[in-house]
This record gives structure tokens, C-alpha cells and sequence, in this order.
């Protein structure tokens, strides 16, 4: 009977880690998906253009800037008028988004939810696990602030 319960525990547990995976790939995908959509351009062919075009990557990182000098879905309060005049911010505002929503999603899928499973060390592990998630979360409170989406 015991055996029995044990075998149930190992299949949950492993069922359950089984789904944590895909959840986490899932996100994975998702946000290089969308890196991938803002930096190509499907109906090209010339790499060097299509690089040189991208708003969201260097030389111009200028995606925030023309996102809030729309008129589409911006607030209207003191922190868009304040990144809408320094331009520089919103460069930099440009950089680390693509950071993050590039390397928090991979670093949440290197970081494992058991130590032992880990190719971290579990302080390490517990460190990087929280700064992805204060930086998406920043991220993503940031565009409440200044969106109306």
C-alpha cells in the first residue's frame, strides 16, 4: 500500500514538473517570439537594411520615442512628458526592454524550481529567479504608467 502511494507521488510529481517545463518554455517562446517579430522583416532580404531600419535596435533604440509621440494609447501625465522630452531616456528605455524580454525568460527557464535540478547554485539560483521577475515586473508596470493599453 505504501509502495502504491509512493509510485502516485513520483508520477504526480513528475507530471506536475512536466507541465512546469512547458509553462516555462511557453513563456520562453513567447518572448523571443516577439523579439524576433520587432527585429525582422519578414518581406526582406537584406539583412544589413533590415538591421539598420529597427527601431528597437542600435544605432537607433527608438522605439519608446516614436511609441510615445503617438497618439495612440499614450496617458497623459508627467512621466510621458518627461521621457517624450528627453530622448536619450527613451533609448535607454528601448535597451533595457529588449534586455530583459530577451534574457529574464531563458534565465527563468535555466533556473529550475529544485536546487537540484538547477545549473545554478541555490543562492543563485534564488537571486536570478528574483531579479527576472522584478525586472518583467518593472517592465510591464512601467508600460501601465505611461500606456493606456
Amino acid at each position: 500500500n505504501r509502495q502504491d502511494q509512493r509510485r502516485r507521488r513520483m508520477i504526480i510529481g513528475s507530471n506536475s514538473q512536466a507541465a512546469v517545463l512547458g509553462l516555462r518554455l511557453q513563456f520562453v517562446l513567447m518572448y523571443l517570439g516577439t523579439i524576433l517579430n520587432r527585429t525582422t522583416d519578414l518581406y526582406g532580404s537584406n539583412y544589413e537594411m533590415m538591421f539598420e531600419n529597427c527601431k528597437w535596435l542600435p544605432p537607433q533604440l527608438s522605439a519608446v520615442y516614436y511609441t510615445l509621440h503617438s497618439s495612440f494609447a499614450i496617458r497623459n501625465n508627467w512621466l510621458v512628458h518627461w521621457i517624450q522630452m528627453n530622448y536619450p531616456l527613451s533609448q535607454i528605455m528601448t535597451l533595457m526592454s529588449m534586455i530583459v524580454e530577451f534574457f529574464a525568460p531563458i534565465f527563468l527557464l535555466l533556473c529550475a524550481s529544485s536546487s537540484t535540478s538547477s545549473i545554478f547554485p541555490k543562492k543563485m539560483n534564488t537571486i536570478l529567479q528574483l531579479g527576472c521577475i522584478v525586472a518583467l515586473f518593472s517592465l510591464h508596470f512601467g508600460l501601465l504608467l505611461v500606456m493606456n493599453l
